[in-house]
């Protein structure tokens, strides 16, 4: 008998309420920050809409709980290539949140220019790098999960607080640590300065975007693989009883 899947609106909804809790939570978080931000003359609200748009790819990144809780153990019996199967469901989450970070962040910049704030740049500049920002979370996320079920939300979180720190953070003598800034440490941590040169480009130059564009969605790519190969990973030599 031929089995369909529920319509792609269904799916999603299904998500949304399966992750109910923990966006209400991220919700609560993202209106404490904006609250204390218009308060501080902040009407941006960049602090809240960072909590968004990376918090709501991890919430929604489903594949390491479901290794984790043993849904590895139903896919083996039937005929299904796990790898395409969880993947398609990396997609359906990344495209809730990025539809999810565009809403929440238009609000933002809505409420924001009814406040007074004057951007800089046109004003629907920054959803596009934030929507961009949600998806390379996502597959981080995605990469992790799929590698680590048991922390692997913890080890994003992780890269993006070490990439912070790193670009934060200045020594009195920058050469004691080059290792740093080495071309195999940027290839690693998370793309925040592409993303940042992407926001900060004036007149959207195509030849100024396209390097820090292209670094960005390999980046994602890169880590879409290296889920794929922690799913395969995962079903090969019995490695998903051990999750369960």
């Amino acid at each position: 008998m031929t089995r369909q899947l529920l319509p792609l609106p269904s799916r999603i909804t299904i998500l949304f309420r399966s992750r109910g809790g923990a966006l209400f939570i991220l919700a609560l978080a993202a209106a404490a920050m904006s609250a204390l931000e218009w308060r501080a003359g902040n009407f941006e609200g960049t602090t809240a809409r960072v909590v968004v748009v990376m918090g709501v790819p991890l919430v929604l990144t489903t594949v390491g709980a479901n290794l984790r809780k043993g849904v590895a153990l139903l896919w083996v019996q039937k005929p299904v290539d796990p790898v395409r199967f969880h993947l398609a469901r990396f997609a359906e989450g990344a495209l809730a949140s990025v539809v999810l970070s565009v809403v929440v962040v238009s609000i933002f910049i809505a409420v924001a220019l009814g406040s007074g704030w004057k951007p800089v740049t046109h004003p629907l500049r920054p959803v596009v790098i934030d929507a961009l920002l949600a998806f390379v979370m996502a597959s981080v996320g995605f990469g992790f999960c799929a590698t680590l079920p048991r922390g692997g939300k913890l080890a994003a979180l992780a890269l993006v607080g070490v990439t912070v720190v790193r670009e934060a953070f200045v020594l009195p003598d920058p050469s004691a640590m080059d290792w740093l800034r080495s071309p195999l440490v940027d290839m690693m941590l998370f793309p925040l300065t592409p993303l940042i040169e992407l926001r900060a480009t004036e007149g959207m130059e195509l030849e100024s975007l396209l390097g820090p564009l292209a670094w960005v969605l390999c980046y994602a790519a890169a880590w879409v693989g290296v889920g794929a190969l922690g799913i395969r990973r995962a079903f090969s030599r019995g490695a998903w009883v051990r999750l369960a």
